[in-house]
């Protein structure tokens, strides 16, 4: 199981459909948002971010980790050196996770569950 709630970012209403219908079969609770600037506002409510980059761009992508430094993100893009080298900021309690695109259902569980066993802070 998963128990998690996960807020999962992407322009593309299937994307944002299948992944959701995906980690709830692992018991996670998946709520999705297609616009970034809602990032910071539904990140209250998430435990960890599932970020599909390339939907937005670069700028607004940035925005949305900053916006979730503090919780577990996973960034799947096919930009995959533009995210790695913030990756580790020191700032971010958990290191991000990248995945190239594209990247299936299990590829996105794995990542969530890699998340949030590297915190740097302790915390799960």
């Amino acid at each position: 199981m998963f128990d998690k709630r996960v807020l999962v970012l992407s322009q593309s209403p299937e994307t944002l459909d299948g992944v959701r219908e995906y980690l709830a079969k692992f018991g996670a609770r998946s709520f999705g948002i297609t616009r970034i600037a809602e990032a910071r506002q539904a990140a209250v409510f998430a435990d960890a971010l599932l970020l599909f980059a390339d939907d937005f761009a670069p700028l607004q992508s940035l925005q949305a980790l900053s916006a979730m430094a503090s919780k577990p993100c996973v960034v799947v893009t096919e930009e995959v050196r533009s995210f790695e080298s913030i990756g580790d900021a020191p700032e971010r309690d958990f290191p991000l996770v990248v995945l190239q695109r594209p990247a299936w259902g299990w590829m996105l569980l794995e990542g969530l569950r890699s998340a949030f066993a590297r915190s740097r802070s302790g915390r799960v």
